[in-house]
This record gives C-alpha cells, structure tokens and sequence, in this order.
C-alpha cells in the first residue's frame, strides 16, 4: 500500500515509467492512480528539462478533501473519485460569495479544458512523430534500419509513456469543483425528507 505522500515524493524522484514498472502497471494506469489520490505529477518532458537544470518547481501535494481515497495498493483497485461537497455551515455563505465561486468554478474548468486539449494535441503530435521515423525506417538498408529503430525506442524511453486520455479524464467540470448553494440547499432539503 502506497499513501498518497509516499506517491507524491515518488513521482517526482524518478519518471514516471519507472514508477509504473515497480508497481508491475502500465504507466498510463500509474498516472490514473495520481489523479485518483490527488497527487501532481510531472509534466511530459520534465526530465530533460531537469537534466539541464531548467525544471519548473514541484507543485506542492494539495490536502487530501473529504471524499478522498488517500492511499492506493496493487489489489486494492481505484475508486471514482466523487465530486467535493461543501459540508453546509450553520451559516449558509451569501449568495454574493456563492456566485463568485460558481464563475471561478467555470473559469477554472475551461481553463483546465484547454490544457487538457493542449496536451492531447503534443501527445499526437509526438506520436504521430515517432510513427513516422518507424515507417520511414523500413525502406532503410537492414543496419541503417536497426539504428534507427534502436533510438527510437530511447526517444519513446526518453519522453515516457503518456496516455491522452489520463489528460482528459484529470478535468474537472465546474460542478465537481465547487457545488452551488442552491444545489447544497436542495440535496440537504432532499435528505431532511427521505425516511
């Protein structure tokens, strides 16, 4: 069993292909685990940039929010993470407050979204990349071709395994980061009268 502090140092000690390898999973299923537990990981190409010491700074690991899974073991699987509710306070927030975390909630979202779909877009850009050096390989004499062959696997060791959809599965819609008063109101009335 790994806890989610014990992940964060993890993954961000070594890449993340090598994680997923010590964990006998594939990497895209190590980088769902992050997302599951909340965890940062590092961007595709932070590697090479810390090798020439130029790697942005390590994200600090969120706190865990109730609801969280807080720690992840090989049999023990993944749960969905559920969407964050705010517990209601004795005294509700003002409608003003209220609306202004609802907009910073949309805002935060697309913005993630857009990311998201920037990410997707140098994933299949990479790919598509590497496809073709393999597919011009083939017409290479036999020891042209095995070189060729041979760095492309260390440019694909290199960049790490990315999974497209890991991006898309980390958004968060403006609901699931924050939920409205209005929607708190009708599931606590909701609660107050089922049996």
């Amino acid at each position: 069993m790994v806890s989610r502090e014990q992940l964060y140092e993890l993954v961000w000690s070594v890449p993340m292909v090598r994680v997923a390898d010590r964990f006998k999973v594939s990497g895209s299923y190590m980088a769902r685990v992050c997302s599951t537990l909340r965890v940062p990981r590092p961007e595709r190409g932070y590697w090479a940039k810390l090798a020439v010491g130029k790697a942005p700074e390590k994200p600090p690991l969120p706190d865990a929010q109730p609801g969280d899974q807080r720690s992840w073991s090989q049999d023990g699987g993944l749960q969905s993470p559920l969407p964050h509710v705010s517990v209601p306070s004795p005294r509700p927030p003002r409608k003003e407050e209220d609306q202004r975390r609802v907009t910073e909630s949309i805002k935060e979202s697309r913005e993630q979204l857009s990311r998201v779909i920037q990410d997707w877009a140098r994933v299949v850009s990479l790919e598509q990349f590497f496809s073709g050096v393999q597919s011009r390989a083939q017409d290479l004499p036999e020891e042209q071709r095995q070189e060729v062959l041979k760095r492309l696997a260390l440019a694909r060791d290199f960049v790490g395994t990315q999974d497209s959809l890991e991006f898309f599965r980390s958004w968060k819609t403006p609901i699931e980061r924050y939920v409205p008063l209005s929607i708190q109101q009708a599931a606590a009335k909701q609660d107050r009268t089922e049996p």
